[in-house]
């Protein structure tokens, strides 16, 4: 059965075409190159697999990042509110069979869907990590149960006098995966309360250290040395800093200020820093954290978002306002630019194939080689922040053909390649880690 793709009208907005749901078993599958892909990719590629349905009727959304466990789970929360906005619902987890998109469970109602970052974090064991609110749930990965329940403390003794106390009590933002598989959290949200982040065990849900921060949006990565680099601030004075994983004490800081919250920090091959400044103008840089110098700096041109990958042999992409630039990531040069690539976060696969979205009104799933040239493309409105390219499958977000809630899975011939730094958040898992696949 070959099914066209439609647009369609709901409460007198357009909603995203998508994809049509077909069998569950994958054996009547939607061939994309009758809808105008390149006859080179003619077969299986793209053909829908499955469609899962969100459970829920009405009140829930699902919203991205997805994560996909290490036996192929794939994870993704889903919570929102009713046509009214007044009630809502706390947020959920639900975890999908990869085999046929079947629910595995669901969990218990969490806490607030308002989202501070990168929301579910796969562990070394197969645990779900979830931050939700003021809270960090660890989720048994086999039914969904609560493993343990660590909430941010109302107070801790203020670092400047400790013989007072002082509120710390706020919502939870963005975490990484250490690699001793304990989980690096901090507080980020609205209110007038101390900052801080967080080493919370994975085994037992207890705080191992804690160290005060200033207030600030940006990402926290994990080096190849396993230290943590984060954005922050020092009497006033923008910096990078460079943290042990053991005590949170600070290793260095260098005055470097952040661009935003999508400016995540990624690695070269050797372990060297590839990160956005605005100092001095907007530069790409590469840092050296042995020493803490500048391996070179290239100003940039107003880029489109902060985002930056690096391919397996290297080559750094960034999104500029004209199109994607590639960077040697030896000397900072341009290689090429404007690639007519994805313009959102995008997935690099072992057959050097980028998985992303390009918008042509509504978001459409964009497939090229690494030099921007296109393979193949679909209609379907798609949330660029779920797409996940996981053994020979692309599973995401968007809307059915009903408007409805769904997670769709696609064939294709590569998953995530490991090596470099191929998505936002390094790997499937969303661990932020150099050293985790």
């Amino acid at each position: 059965m070959k099914v066209p793709f439609k647009r369609f009208a709901t409460n007198c907005c357009l909603l995203f075409a998508c994809i049509v749901s077909v069998s569950n078993a994958g054996s009547d599958v939607l061939d994309y190159y009758t809808m105008g892909v390149l006859p080179s990719i003619r077969g299986s590629i793209g053909n829908t697999l499955w469609v899962h349905h969100l459970p829920e009727k009405s009140g829930y959304h699902i919203a991205g990042p997805l994560a996909v466990g290490k036996d192929g789970t794939i994870y993704y929360e889903a919570g929102g509110h009713g046509w009214n906005s007044t009630e809502w619902n706390p947020i959920q987890i639900y975890a999908v069979n990869k085999s046929d998109g079947s629910l595995k469970w669901k969990s218990e109602p969490l806490m607030t869907w308002h989202k501070n970052g990168n929301t579910i974090l796969v562990g070394d064991n197969g645990n779900v990590y979830v931050a939700s609110g003021t809270k960090l749930y660890s989720l048994n990965p086999f039914n969904g149960s609560v493993n343990w329940k660590w909430e941010v403390p109302h107070e801790l003794p203020d670092p400047n006098d400790s013989e007072r106390n002082v509120n710390t009590y706020g919502e939870l933002g963005y975490m990484v995966l250490a690699n001793s598989n304990d989980i690096i959290i901090k507080t980020m949200g609205s209110g007038s309360y101390y900052r801080a982040m967080y080493c919370i065990s994975s085994n037992t849900g207890s705080i191992k250290w804690y160290q005060f921060i200033p207030s600030n949006i940006t990402h926290i990565s994990i080096g190849k040395n396993g230290m943590i680099y984060a954005f922050s601030s020092i009497n006033g004075t923008p910096v990078l800093t460079s943290r042990s994983p053991d005590t949170g004490g600070l290793n260095w800081s260098i005055p470097i200020e952040s661009t935003g919250a999508g400016d995540n920090i990624a690695f070269t091959k050797n372990g060297d820093l590839v990160l956005m400044t605005r100092k001095d103008g907007m530069n790409l840089v590469r840092i050296n954290p042995a020493n803490q110098q500048f391996v070179w700096k290239k100003h940039i041109d107003a880029p489109r978002s902060d985002y930056k990958f690096i391919a397996p042999n290297g080559n750094i992409y960034v999104n500029n306002w004209t199109g994607w630039y590639i960077y040697n990531s030896d000397n900072g040069d341009i290689i090429n630019s404007d690639l007519h690539i994805s313009s959102q976060p995008f997935n690099y696969d072992a057959r050097n194939h980028i998985i992303g979205t390009i918008n042509d009104n509504e978001s459409i799933m964009h497939v090229t080689d690494n030099v921007g040239n296109e393979l193949w493309k679909t209609n379907s409105g798609v949330d660029a922040s779920s797409i996940i390219a996981s053994g020979n499958v692309i599973y995401f977000y968007a809307l059915d053909k009903d408007g409805k809630d769904a997670i769709f899975a696609l064939r294709t011939d590569a998953g995530l390649v490991h090596a470099g730094w191929p998505r936002f958040s390094h790997d499937n898992r969303n661990t932020f880690n150099f050293n985790k696949w």
